[in-house]
Formats: structure tokens, sequence, C-alpha cells
């Protein structure tokens, strides 16, 4: 069966219910603007839908089509690409098998129920009346996993990227975002075992003549599309055909010129130069731009630290102290860094001290630092010692407000270092943390910035922890998260 194949009706012959599930049926754009009423139209949309239509047409003109989609987050992608291409689909041929993958078995089951919940609406039954889901009591199984077509050999399964396919083949494979966030992305054992699960799971369950969708936001330059086209550029692996868009354009294109927002309707270029301000250039070029880089030690540059020759007033201070656990040559530092807050919005760091100390000489040098630098500039008040509540930290919290009646404040990291240093990346590169013109600790501040990397390799990143807690308090993270979901 292929209704899209077999349309023969004059849409002039019609009454216009019918003409709109008539175009319903001939093409995904209308049906997903029919079956979702509040569905935000644009060129980019239609693009999608157009490559999701062709896409099916070479699956059951058996041309194996393997099709790769690349969207920033928050796009759309995945309404069409996982939810209404799905449901479009087994209206058009109830016979199809269909694997559909997300990065957590969760999601993936989320999107299971999105696709019952489209296919149940009586205004797609008036579209598609031959495709009907079993109510689970006459033996055609329906669960947030598998659901099959009633009267047909249709079904649809999901499953979580590394989990187990079992007890049908597909037609139609989809993985919609196989990773979740840069932790995982920046994880090299991550990304082998999607790669593993992918070649020895997902792939042998498809049939011979099978089609396979990708839809991704880029996270990292040897993800599970990288390789795949990697393979490809090198005689090896399947074709396939790739449909990347960037944020904002960075050459003239058909439907946009350089500049130009994706989809402006949802994210006008104001509010996408914000997020690059915000996030950092690193994670902007592969989240935002589908162009991820290797990573070196380039994720924090010095020149991105503006200078001043003379310290601002300051609205108010604070220390920031990485403590270290030991002080064998080969453990890390403790440091205490001094830092204040200007009417501009911008941070000063006034003071870095890095060395190894015991419990003994920790407790000592905080409190002398404390009482230093809470006299040094009386014009702003010195607030609190911020200490990660862990560790040699949460002793010297507790030394410093019973003995010494310093003001501290617990800090509880949720984050691992990559994710917290990537997070307050975009606020050092738009200039909003400067050092001083001169001072002998900044030398060795920017050197061991500079030589930060995502898998660990560097030596020493005690410095760079206490500044990405003083970034992210100071500044208070002003983007929402949201955003880059």
């Amino acid at each position: 069966m292929n209704n899209l194949n077999s349309l023969s009706l004059s849409l002039n012959q019609l009454c216009p219910n019918q003409i709109a599930n008539e175009l319903s049926r001939r093409h995904l754009i209308h049906f997903t603007k029919q079956t979702k009423p509040d569905f935000i139209e644009g060129w980019f949309n239609r693009i999608i839908a157009k490559e999701l239509q062709q896409f099916y047409l070479d699956v059951i003109n058996g041309k194996q089509p393997r099709l790769m989609i690349f969207a920033p987050p928050r796009s759309g992608k995945s309404e069409l690409f996982s939810r209404r291409f799905p449901a479009w689909v087994l209206g058009q041929n109830p016979n199809l098998n269909i694997i559909a993958a997300s990065y957590s078995a969760d999601l993936a089951s989320r999107m299971n129920r999105d696709v019952q919940r489209i296919i149940d609406d009586p205004a797609y039954n008036q579209i598609f009346k031959d495709t009907v889901l079993s109510s689970g009591r006459d033996g055609v199984m329906r669960t947030n996993e598998l659901f099959e077509i009633k009267g047909a050999k249709g079904a649809y399964r999901s499953a979580g990227v590394g989990g187990g396919i079992t007890g049908m083949g597909a037609d139609i494979g989809i993985i919609d975002d196989p990773v979740k966030d840069a932790k995982e992305a920046v994880s090299e054992t991550t990304r082998n075992a999607i790669w593993e699960w992918y070649t020895t799971t997902f792939y042998t369950r498809l049939s011979p003549n099978s089609g396979i969708l990708l839809g991704m936001t880029r996270w990292h330059e040897d993800d599970l599309a990288g390789r795949l086209l990697k393979l490809m550029s090198e005689g090896d692996g399947d074709n396939w055909r790739l449909v990347s868009f960037p944020a904002i354009a960075e050459v003239d294109e058909e439907h946009r010129k350089i500049g130009e927002a994706l989809h402006p309707e949802r994210y006008p270029v104001e509010r996408l130069e914000k997020i690059k301000r915000a996030i950092g250039s690193y994670a902007w070029n592969g989240l935002y731009q589908q162009a991820p880089t290797a990573k070196g030690g380039a994720i924090i540059r010095g020149e991105w630290f503006g200078r001043y020759p003379k310290l601002p007033i300051l609205k108010w201070r604070a220390v920031f102290v990485d403590t270290a656990q030991k002080t064998k040559e080969h453990n890390d530092f403790t440091v205490f860094l001094h830092a204040g807050f200007a009417d501009d919005g911008r941070i000063y760091i006034i003071d870095v001290i890095r060395a190894r100390m015991d419990a003994v000489k920790l407790e000592t040098t905080a409190k002398d630092l404390y009482a230093k630098w809470r006299e040094q500039l009386n014009k702003s008040r010195l607030r609190h010692f911020a200490i990660e509540d862990k560790a040699s930290g949460t002793g010297l919290i507790q030394q410093l407000k019973a003995r010494h009646r310093i003001p501290v404040k617990a800090i509880q990291r949720s984050q691992d270092k990559y994710s917290r240093v990537l997070d307050i990346q975009g606020n050092i590169e738009s200039g909003f943390v400067m050092l001083p013109e001169s001072a002998p600790w900044i030398a060795d501040f920017i050197a061991e910035c500079e030589a930060f990397t995502a898998n660990n390799s560097h030596a020493h990143d005690d410095q760079v922890d206490a500044l990405a807690d003083c970034v992210s308090m100071m500044l208070n993270k002003p983007l929402s998260m949201l955003d880059m979901m």
C-alpha cells in the first residue's frame, strides 16, 4: 500500500475539508499543520518536510536512503522528524516497521507516546482511515515501547541508544539526538559505546531495503555523524545525504543571506547573538552552526581577558577557594582567587594566590588573607569566601566559621569540570572578566587557562576551577539554559 504514489483525485472536485485531508495525505508539511494547528511554519520546516517525504519515497522504491539532518537546539526539528513523520508514514503505509531511538529510553518512550496520540486523534482518522491503533485488548500489542497497527503488519518500536532492540526488523530506522549533553559528547568512552550500539545492534535490525534517518545537534567532531561521514569520505560505509542548518547563515543561501537567522519566527538574530555571547565560540560552532571543531587547549584564550590599569569602584567582592586534598608534588594546588563586581557588569580579578598547603597552612592562609583583603578595599564589601563543600574544603568551611567567624558560602558543584567551563566560556570571550595590566601571578594564570582541555590531559586546573566558580556566581548565569536544550 502506498497512498502517496496512488493519489489521483482532483482537488477541484472536493469540498474544503476533503481538500485539507487530501493535501495532508500528499504533503507532510500540510499534515503537520492540520494535526498541530499551533505549528510555526517557516522555510526551514518546509525543507525538512520535503527531505523526509523524499526519504519515504526512496524507502518504498527500495533505494536504501541514508539522510542526516543537523539543526540547532529548539529549532522544531524533532516535531517533524520524530513525531509527525512516523505518524504520516504509517498513514501512507500501515505495513511498515519503524524503530526509533534517542539518547535515553525515557525520551524514546515519550516520543512513542506522542506518535500514538497523533494517530489516535480524530483529525488523523479523517486523513488516514486505514491506520488505527489497537485498544490493547484484541491481541495487538500497544505499550510505551511498542505499538502495532490494527489489521496490518506495521509496528513502531522505541529504544534508548545503547539499549537492546529485539523482536522486529525495521524498514525505517530513526535516531534523534544520540547524545544528551556536552559531558557525554566529550567522553570517548561514551562515543565508542554509541558507535558499537549503532554497528552491532541498531544496524543489524534493518531490512535489506531500509532507510536510516539521523537527526541531531552536533556536539563533537567525533560524534556518530562525524564517524559515519568520515567512513563515507574514505569510500567505506553508506552514502549519506547531509542537510545542515546553521543558526546564522555564514554564506548566501537560497532562502537567506549571510547573517540571517534560521528560524526568525522562533529565534531572531538578536537572540541568537545573545546566546553566542553567553555560551562561547566552541559550543556555538557545534550546537548552533553544526560545525564542531577539535578541542585542544583553546577552550579559554588568553586574549579574551580584558586588562585594567586601575580598579574601578567595586559593588562587592568575594574570594573563591579551590582546595587540594594533599600537598605532594603530583597533587593539585590550593587557589585563593579574590575578585570584585563593578557597575559596568564586569568581573575584576584582583589577586590570585596558588600554593600547595597542608590543613594547618590552609586555615592560617585563609585567615590571614581575609584580614588583608577585607581592609584592602574598604569602600566595597568583601561578602564571603566561596568554598566547595567537599574533601578538605569541608574542613576549611567548618574552621573558618567556628574559629574565625569568617563569612563562608559553601558551594555544591553539580556539573563536571568541562561543562562548568563551557558555561562560563562565553562570558570570558565577551570580555566580562578583567585582569590587572601587571601582576606576578598573571602569566601562570593565563597559561593554565589556555592549557585547559576537555579530556583532562592538562596538568592542573585549580585556577580554572576557582575562575569557573567566580564567573558563575558573580554573573549569575544571565542566559537561561533552556535556550541550549
